[in-house]
């Protein structure tokens, strides 16, 4: 028999490298207690902010363990708080083999999950939004009540996805609905409950609440 179980080696291997992202942080404190992050970033957290390691955190999300998820959620914070380039990079964690236009159809694209031997093939609008089914859908699909570092992993990262960004000078004028990676998943009253009670407002979703900007009731819990 296995010394240890699949969730317990799962468990492990987040607690492990959460250790090693620790040892290792992306900020030190000077004598004046200035905190300033360092260059390069770590090397331990560049390879777990990888696109490989990346999406391979992200889908354990999808496991629904309510020890796992909130323990890959802290990690994914750990990892991306300093490292803007694969933060904004958050929405899309899909790990693909680059894309082969179809023989069948001149508008069809074949693609496959690395690690999978299913191929899938998709109409072009289907891919482009295949390739955003990121960690952002990811987390939001989990029907746990221990949101808590989910919350806080959404509130790095909502406002800084590449494709809000992108906007120009549109962005600083725009709703915030329209500057969140999550104005098309989430009521625009639960966005601003996030940046105002910041991760705390994990509270509303999970318990029947009755919060002046965001009434959650049992039928809401539900949908």
């Amino acid at each position: 028999a296995p010394a240890l179980t699949t969730h317990d080696a799962s468990r492990t291997a987040l607690h492990l490298l959460h250790t090693l992202a620790t040892l290792l942080p992306a900020t030190e404190t000077d004598e004046n207690g200035v905190e300033t992050v360092v260059e390069p970033l770590p090397k331990t957290l560049c390879t777990l902010a990888s696109p490989r390691c990346l999406s391979r955190l992200s889908q354990i999300l999808l496991t629904f363990d309510p020890e796992l998820v909130p323990s890959v959620a802290s990690l994914l914070e750990l990892v991306l708080k300093h490292n803007e380039k694969r933060l904004s990079r958050l929405y899309s964690t899909v790990n693909v083999i680059p894309p082969v236009k179809s023989n069948g159809s001149g508008d069809a694209i074949s693609v496959q999950n690395r690690g999978c031997p299913r191929t899938l093939v998709l109409c072009p609008r289907l891919f482009n939004i295949f390739l955003q089914a990121g960690a952002f859908y990811f987390a939001l699909a989990y029907p746990g009540s221990n949101l808590l570092e989910i919350a806080r992993l959404l509130q790095l990262t909502h406002l800084r996805q590449a494709p809000r960004l992108n906007l120009g000078a549109a962005y600083s004028s725009a709703s915030l609905a329209h500057r969140s990676y999550l104005g098309h998943v989430l009521p625009e009253s639960l966005i601003y409950c996030l940046e105002t009670y910041g991760p705390e407002v994990s509270e509303c979703v999970s318990e029947c609440t009755d919060f002046p900007s965001q009434k959650w009731d049992t039928k809401c819990l539900w949908l």
